[in-house]
């Protein structure tokens, strides 16, 4: 993938999460593995909405810029650390959506109350203090982080795979946190249901479906913008 086409689909990456949720003035991160020693990162000071592909910087593990013009994001080396520890993921978002901060602060457990739960199930809670080692180890066995009082992580070996990841879990935590509130029992998916739903509906195919439709979204929004 050349840098041009990488920029533009971390660019349409943020404004996605906009539109889902993620939205928390300037704060909040996406990042993209460039190499061994490189990577990708929003700069700070802007907001999701806002971010065009001018808005990232190439940087290397030592938190100097390479490529691009901006400010780093305090929590640079919190990617720096993942991506050291975990050569298998290539995209890492951390931002802090409202729902998910509120259901990460409890001790409420995700439900598959629809498919868009599914691929969140695994969802663990971190206490601070955020390290990469505590970080890259929870990061083993699930795609997502609840960050306790402060956000969430969640990592993909595409950025297709982690902004799906991401919007999932904020769009469950809405929704367990609404039917919680009726104080009214409740079903949910059976763990076979929920297996064969993960397979049909969470496989790549499936996400990169999700992907291109959320990137028409953007440009119909774009073009009625111009």
């Amino acid at each position: 993938m050349s840098d041009d086409i990488l920029l533009k689909n971390l660019e349409y990456a943020a404004k996605i999460l906009f539109l889902n949720g993620h939205s928390d003035t300037y704060n909040g991160q996406i990042s993209y593995r460039h190499d061994e020693d490189l990577f990708w990162i929003r700069r700070t000071l802007i907001g999701l909405e806002e971010t065009t592909e001018k808005d990232f910087l190439l940087i290397d593990h030592k938190g100097n810029i390479v490529k691009g013009e901006g400010r780093i994001p305090g929590e640079w080396d919190m990617h720096k650390e993942i991506y050291s520890q975990r050569k298998d993921i290539q995209c890492i978002i951390h931002t802090h959506p409202f729902h998910s901060i509120i259901f990460g602060a409890t001790d409420l457990e995700l439900k598959p109350l629809s498919h868009e739960v599914i691929p969140v199930l695994s969802t663990k809670r971190l206490d601070p203090p955020f390290n990469g080692k505590s970080l890259s180890d929870t990061l083993s066995t699930t795609h997502t982080l609840f960050l306790k009082n402060h956000g969430i992580i969640a990592v993909g070996k595409s950025i297709p795979e982690a902004v799906c990841y991401a919007i999932s879990l904020e769009h469950a935590c809405k929704m367990q946190l609404f039917i919680e509130s009726t104080n009214r029992p409740f079903s949910w998916s059976n763990e076979r249901e929920a297996k064969i739903k993960e397979k049909l509906l969470y496989n790549e195919t499936t996400i990169n479906h999700m992907w291109n439709y959320w990137c028409r979204r953007i440009s119909t929004i774009n073009e009625k913008g111009d």
